[in-house]
Parts: structure tokens; C-alpha cells; sequence
């Protein structure tokens, strides 16, 4: 993936690399829509997103390992992420 998702500050300066990305940023990381991170979500068919209070967020480095690994079902996806010591639990 070429995209990088950024955080600016309020002159449009580079801070930080993003370390999460909201439902939109996913969308534009996927080149898909809103409504079809949505869908695939719902049916198992992207890794499980963070809450953090009533954010849902995603890993960005999740999300590109996902891609890189062929976007398999979340099932398998689990196993090898786990597998990778990516996560804990």
C-alpha cells in the first residue's frame, strides 16, 4: 500500500503515523465504501476493529498485514495474526 494515513496538526504539518484508522480511512486505505467496510466486517470478512469508548477503530499496520497476507476470512486471519505474535489473547 502506498497510502499513508497521517496525523496533522492544525498548519497541515506531519505529526505522527497514524497508528488507527476510522471506518472512513479503511474505506479509502481499500479503495471500497463505507458501507462495504461495514459489510465485510459483518461478515467476518475484515479483522475485528478497537473500541476505544464509542470509537471503532482499526490497527493500520493490521489492516496492511491483512492485505498483504490476501485478505483471508477473520477465522484464519486470527490463527496467523496470532501465530505472527501480532497480538495478545
Amino acid at each position: 500500500m502506498d497510502k499513508k494515513i497521517e496525523i496533522k496538526n492544525q498548519n497541515n504539518e506531519q505529526q505522527h503515523p497514524a497508528l488507527m484508522a476510522t471506518v472512513g480511512d479503511v474505506a479509502q486505505m481499500l479503495h471500497i465504501s463505507i458501507r462495504q467496510v461495514w459489510r465485510l466486517h459483518g461478515i467476518g470478512r475484515l479483522p475485528n476493529p478497537v473500541r476505544l469508548g464509542n470509537c471503532v477503530r482499526w490497527r493500520v499496520d493490521e489492516i496492511r498485514a491483512f492485505v498483504e497476507a490476501g485478505c483471508p476470512c477473520r477465522q484464519e486471519w486470527k490463527t496467523q495474526y496470532q501465530q505472527g505474535g501480532q497480538i495478545d489473547g
